[in-house]
């Protein structure tokens, strides 16, 4: 009964308001069609008027492809959000037709569900209730979806480690173009994030088996120290 009722109450709201696009620059909530999921963390919804709006799913981050679980979480959301009817409700103001949502399907809040079955992570960049954080270390302790993996990695930490890890690659090819590879391996170093060692680029048997997120370009022992890393030699470091 309660769920019909805010379901009346829901289409009372949107039948006193304009269809057009100015509807939803006000933040009002608004029933809409999945037409299609994005690889990323949004996807476009089809308005009755047949507007089409991005809608990010708020309070939440999804991992997407090629990070780990990616394809499992995007596979998830297409399954049970493309061609359906939601309901979208809008968090802050809408900026052209794009809106930062928290999207309902019935009376189910779908972003807390995607979070409480470990399809997702709380986006620490947006203030939110305490219940976001419940509900995702209620999925860690039950080891549901990605968190099943002792590795998972948030997604905004992952894209900047990768980030980091294509500069590395940048910055050698820089460097191989510059001098003779002998002296870029003997000058430069990797370091290791979780391990807080780090060696030279020429000991690259070691630090290549090291995943690519965790390494971390270091241009001088001298700042690598100050760092607070150790150096290793390379039959030291196992």
């Amino acid at each position: 009964m309660k769920a019909m009722f805010s379901g009346i109450l829901l289409s009372l709201v949107l039948a006193g308001t304009s269809a057009a696009s100015a509807s939803h620059a006000s933040a009002q909530p608004f029933f809409a069609t999945v037409t299609h999921v994005t690889s990323a963390n949004s996807l476009l919804v089809s308005s009755p008027d047949g507007e089409t709006i991005q809608v990010t799913l708020a309070f939440i981050v999804i991992p997407s492809p090629p990070q780990p679980f990616g394809g499992e979480a995007n596979a998830f959301l297409r399954s049970e959000l493309l061609n359906r009817r939601v309901s979208v409700r809008p968090i802050g103001h809408p900026t052209g037709s794009h809106v930062n949502a928290v999207v309902y399907r019935g009376s189910a809040n779908f972003n807390l569900s995607l979070l409480e079955s470990g399809y997702a992570w709380v986006d620490f960049a947006q203030p939110m209730h305490p219940q976001w954080n419940l509900s995702q270390h209620r999925a860690m302790t039950a080891r549901r979806g990605l968190f099943a993996d002792d590795d998972a990695t948030h997604p905004r930490i992952w894209r900047q480690e990768l980030d980091d890890a294509n500069v590395v690659l940048a910055a050698a090819r820089r460097m191989l173009q510059e001098e003779s590879l002998p002296e870029l391996l003997s000058r430069t170093y990797i370091g290791h994030r979780d391990l807080g060692v780090f060696v030279q680029t020429g000991c690259v048997h070691i630090w290549a088996e090291w995943p690519v997120t965790r390494r971390v370009p270091l241009t001088s022992r001298r700042g690598a120290a100050a760092s607070g890393y150790q150096f290793r030699e390379c039959d030291a470091v196992r």
